[in-house]
């Protein structure tokens, strides 16, 4: 553990804090292990707007919380503004507007840029305007690619959860990447909680439930899942479900595929299901199978980006050639094997999330680096 030179403030900026994924997921995961260890001489404050926090009502109690919403936005923006003069090092998770951090550099400040899309942003609205039949925006797709581009720019310290997570990054700027003091940080999530609804189970009894959870897009290879479920039609042992929304929602109809639509309950479905895919054609470094590791869930991943190295830590995974149906459906059909050999196939995920990828663990790893930039930057 480094020992910092002095107490150190960290302001840790994003747009919003709810459980999930991106880096809204990942900062409630970052203040969630925060709050179970003690930072010692790190002083860690994080600024976003958190979606848990006077929810919508009815009545006149929404009237009195439309007031609440309000002032809390207001002092974001006020408490921002404080951070950015009077703190040491300023955390900056996903891309975002880049005044902040341009702010952060105007004052000498430590900036650290995280990104969490699968591919740059502007990449990643591109499909979305795609798969909603917009029109091409060249306007708005330059100024995506500007806005990421300036944070890269402007940070000091760039932090990817691995390396084949950040492989669109480096292709689109290799050479802005390598001029920064680059860490690769391990991510670590939350157990989520579960409600215990066996739904699931009671609806498909003796039937392997082989699940898809997350965006229904072509990024995280939707389109796969429902063209793989289609080679299984005939097996009448197995289901296939798929819980969450998106532009693809339309296809499912025409497949092989149950639609269970979104549930905040993720900690039942885990509980539920069989086998658990993950077929993105470009991926980041997704929360997804940290989550499901944490339930001892077995998984088939694509073996792109930050899968492959999630694969080699988790040991009761298979992956697959992404794109390549004939290879996923032989790692479904082995994977199912598996389970029928070893009921508990799918536990030594857990035993690595409890030792490396619970929130308490990634918070650790933090406070490490905040200690080793004090080191770097801050000497008395």
């Amino acid at each position: 553990m480094q020992r910092a030179y002095k107490n150190v403030k960290v302001a840790v900026f994003t747009d919003l804090i709810q459980v999930g994924g991106g880096p809204m997921g990942y900062v409630h995961n970052m203040i969630q292990g925060l709050q179970k260890i003690n930072s010692g001489n790190v002083k860690v404050s994080f600024l976003g707007y958190d979606l848990t926090r006077y929810p919508k009502t009815h009545g006149i109690i929404e009237l009195y919380r439309k007031i609440q919403r309000k002032i809390y936005r207001f002092s974001i923006v006020y408490k921002k503004k404080f951070c950015l003069k009077q703190y040491d090092i300023c955390v900056f998770q996903g891309w975002q507007d880049s005044k902040y951090e341009f702010i952060a550099k105007a004052y000498s400040k430590t900036c650290v840029y995280m990104p969490h899309s699968p591919s740059i942003m502007a990449d990643e609205h591109k499909m979305l305007w795609e798969l909603a039949g917009v029109a091409f925006d060249a306007d708005k797709y330059q100024e995506n690619y500007e806005t990421e581009k300036k944070l890269f720019e402007n940070a000091d310290y760039i932090v990817f959860p691995s390396r084949n997570a950040a492989d669109s990054y480096f292709k689109e700027w290799k050479y802005i990447i390598n001029s920064k003091k680059i860490i690769y940080l391990k991510s670590g999530v939350i157990k989520r909680v579960s409600g215990r609804d066996n739904f699931l189970q009671k609806s498909y009894k003796y039937k392997k439930i082989i699940a898809f959870c997350g965006r229904y897009v072509t990024h995280k290879g939707f389109d796969l899942f429902c063209e793989v479920a289609d080679t299984f039609r005939n097996n009448k042992s197995i289901v296939f479900i798929c819980y969450g929304d998106g532009p693809l929602k339309s296809i499912i109809q025409n497949h092989n595929v149950i639609d269970m639509g979104f549930t905040k309950d993720m900690g039942s479905v885990f509980e539920n299901v069989s086998l658990i895919t993950i077929p993105n054609k470009i991926t980041y470094y997704d929360l997804l199978p940290l989550e499901c590791a944490a339930y001892g869930k077995p998984m088939v991943m694509s073996a792109v980006g930050g899968n492959i190295d999630q694969a080699r830590d988790l040991p009761d995974t298979l992956t697959f050639s992404s794109c390549d149906i004939k290879d996923f459906r032989e790692k479904i059909i082995l994977a199912l094997n598996k389970l029928d050999e070893n009921p508990s196939w799918g536990e030594l995920n857990k035993t690595v999330y409890e030792k490396q990828f619970t929130e308490v663990q990634m918070m650790l790893r933090w406070l490490d680096l905040f200690r080793k930039i004090s080191v770097e930057n801050y000497k008395e």
